[in-house]
């Protein structure tokens, strides 16, 4: 019953601060057709189905949100650039996390994970401090991250 309420109160939270537009992905398409000997009829306004499923397309599209990243290069100069291949490189192989690799001028940077708060960031920086003592945690926008961040190969 709470989580009926809680998506009603979000539906109308949307309807109220924009527009929706159609989408081709029908999520509430799946419930039409039952293989079931009992006879379930929803009754609710198309635009209930419009907002879930615009919601359904963002988060789903690689959406960011705010969280962490362990930054464990950062250096400018005449071989900033391959150094930085090379830790991206020994992180690919050592560890079993998402690597991204950065060119802000002048710095080249490389990055881990992605975090939804920093102590989830902090669990990995213990791991990986061992190769990388510099490392360090930075607030990021982040892709939508695993819910088990953890399963590093040299995890301890």
């Amino acid at each position: 019953m709470k989580s009926l309420i809680y998506i009603f109160l979000f539906s109308v939270l949307l309807v109220c601060s924009s527009h929706a537009q159609e989408y081709k992905t029908d999520i509430f398409a799946q419930y039409k057709v039952l293989n079931t000997p009992v006879k379930v009829t929803i009754f609710q306004d198309e635009r209930i189905a419009v907002l879930m499923n615009k919601y359904v397309a963002t988060t789903s599209k690689g959406s960011k949100i705010n969280g962490w990243r362990i930054r464990v290069y950062s250096d400018l100069g005449n071989f900033a650039r391959e150094k930085s291949q090379e830790v991206k490189a020994q992180i690919l192989k050592d560890y079993n996390i998402p690597v991204y690799w950065e060119y802000s001028a002048p710095y080249f940077k490389v990055y881990v994970g992605d975090f939804r708060n920093k102590n989830e960031a902090y669990r990995v920086l213990r791991i990986i401090r061992k190769d990388f003592p510099s490392a360090f945690p930075v607030p990021m926008q982040v892709n939508f991250p695993d819910l088990d961040n953890t399963n590093l190969k040299n995890n301890e």
